[in-house]
This record gives structure tokens, C-alpha cells and sequence, in this order.
């Protein structure tokens, strides 16, 4: 069998540090970036492979979802806890997780 070479082209040249979780949604390819905690775009209609970022928290973001019926709102896992993102506001923190005290092993 001969190796065939197969074109690749570069789409998004960024400074990632672990971008995961893409998925097409609504006409655009939305990604996390986990350990810098942005959400970014990349529009199918754009003619250019220039990302947007659509939010940036202050913690690691795992995933994303998007919201039913409201346009540009997502539901992510980020940091210890479950928030709304949306392009209007901070994140909204719907839940995050407590640490109870340890208690000694029986």
C-alpha cells in the first residue's frame, strides 16, 4: 500500500492551553478552552477562520450546553460548579459544590 498525502489545513491558530468539546450548534462550531475557562465561536458564515470568545471565567471550564429557547445562553460545567452564561452579564452561579469536614475513618 502507498501513503497518500492528505491536504490539512490550519483553521484555528490560537494560544490554547486545552481547547475540547467542540460542537456544531446554530450554524457555528463552539468550543471550551478547560484550562483558561473561555467559550469561543468560530461562525460558519464568517468567510474567516477568526475565533470570538463568547464568555471567559475565572475557572477551569469543562462543558457547555446551550439554553432552549434563549439565544446565546449556555449552561456550563466550570470550576466546582454548574452557571449560566450569557453575552449580557457575569456568570450566573446556579450551583457549586460544598465541602463538608472530614470526618475520621471508622
Amino acid at each position: 500500500m502507498t501513503p497518500t498525502a492528505v491536504p490539512t489545513v490550519l483553521v484555528v491558530d490560537g494560544g490554547y492551553e486545552l481547547a475540547e468539546g467542540g460542537r456544531w450548534f446554530d450554524g457555528r462550531y463552539v468550543y471550551v478552552d478547560i484550562l483558561s475557562g473561555r467559550l469561543v465561536e468560530l461562525r460558519d458564515d464568517a468567510g474567516t477562520a477568526a475565533p470570538r470568545q463568547l464568555a471567559e471565567l475565572d475557572a477551569p471550564l469543562g462543558a457547555v450546553a446551550p439554553v432552549d429557547d434563549r439565544p446565546d445562553a449556555w449552561i456550563a460545567a466550570a470550576g466546582t460548579g454548574i452557571a449560566l452564561l450569557t453575552a449580557d452579564g457575569p456568570p450566573q452561579w446556579l450551583a457549586t459544590l460544598r465541602t463538608a469536614p472530614r470526618s475520621p475513618a471508622p
